[in-house]
């Protein structure tokens, strides 16, 4: 067969959703449009371009192969400076099991790689196993937060339990508002944060200035929680709707507000990489990604870095620089280098 990657069409949209239902052993009819509705939607309501952001290999006229590159518009903030890039995210990975062991994934990769070039990408992102993707690019970077808040230490503050009520599609506009809360994030239009609201399995609780969001199967964890003066209260409220002795919170790891309010009532936190810790993030275009947050970049070092030694760090290869400020793994030894707080909520992942 000819493994060259296709961009998917209108006509093959539906059993392009067939296929990944099969390949990912979802029994539930549409699972993808049910809850990965940030992705895919029902044919009426999808976009071409949007179909398009799915790539397919066929053979004898059946989709075997599928992978998606899906544009991710991100905001992060580093020594006061906002910086405004579009990452491209990885996802719908998949091979029919008959075709499997044939070099169609290395394949597929290999190709997506090009195509995000081409395409404009300065990084990309996907969510999966360390070892089968860091031969193609991707690997541990960034740093997140995941919080453990306690009801015991909650039982001995002053907050009022506040009971959150699921928003709705005229919420957006409020949470739009709350969402900005986040000094690092993706964007969300409108549109993603209607199909968020759809999405089978996670609610997203709406109280004053504040909103929380969990899949319903784990109340324990929170994807989001965001707010001002009502936060505490919706937690609270929430903890003891459901019984809990304690929660977990994603948040990003920055100096914002939000995080040094969310760390005060932390009773222990740890870090994952960007995305959670099946996070994997790849450098496609690394001198476009530097001159994306250079100024940001060297005015953080003018806080802290004598001229000599900003001189001696500065005079790196652009790759080396992006990799250090993206935190990757292997690259983390210079802790004089400013981080960027690159940021994505687990509902945003694809």
């Amino acid at each position: 067969m000819e493994k060259t990657l296709k961009p998917c069409t209108r006509d093959d949209y539906e059993e392009l959703l067939r296929f990944i239902n099969k390949a990912f052993e979802k029994e539930e009819e549409n699972w993808f449009i049910k809850h990965v509705g940030n992705i895919y939607e029902t044919m009426d309501t999808m976009s071409d371009e949007r179909i398009g952001y799915n790539y397919i290999m066929k053979d004898k006229g059946q989709i075997v192969a599928s992978i998606g590159i899906y544009p991710m518009p991100m905001q992060c903030t580093l020594h006061e400076e906002v910086i405004h890039f579009t990452m491209a995210g990885i996802g719908s990975v998949a091979v029919d099991k008959a075709y499997r062991g044939k070099g169609i994934m290395t394949a597929m990769l290999q190709q997506v790689n090009q195509k995000m070039r081409d395409q404009g990408y300065p990084i990309s992102w996907l969510g999966g196993d360390r070892f089968r993707y860091k031969n193609y690019g991707w690997d541990i970077a960034g740093m997140q937060h995941q919080m453990t808040v306690t009801r015991a230490d909650l039982n001995k503050m002053d907050i009022t339990k506040a009971a959150g009520v699921e928003a709705t599609e005229k919420d957006i506009p409020v949470l739009q508002e709350i969402y900005k809360n986040y000094d690092n994030r993706q964007l969300r239009s409108e549109a993603l944060w209607l199909s968020h609201l759809r999405r089978k399995g996670l609610i997203t609780s709406i109280q004053g200035d504040s909103y929380l969001i969990h899949d319903v199967s784990r109340p324990e964890h929170l994807s989001e929680l965001v707010g001002e003066r009502d936060m505490l209260s919706l937690l609270y409220g929430h903890m003891m709707h459901y019984q809990l002795d304690s929660v977990t919170i994603d948040c990003p790891r920055d100096n914002s507000d939000l995080v040094k309010s969310l760390m005060s009532i932390a009773s222990r936190y740890h870090i994952t990489s960007v995305g959670g810790p099946y996070g994997r993030v790849q450098i496609l275009d690394a001198d476009r990604m530097w001159s994306l947050m250079q100024s940001a970049v060297v005015k953080a070092l003018d806080t802290y870095c004598n001229k000599a030694y900003k001189h001696e760090l500065l005079q790196q290869p652009k790759e080396e620089l992006v990799k250090q400020c993206l935190d990757f793994v292997d690259y983390g030894n210079n802790a004089f280098m400013p981080k960027l707080p690159l940021w994505l909520s687990k509902i945003d992942s694809v």
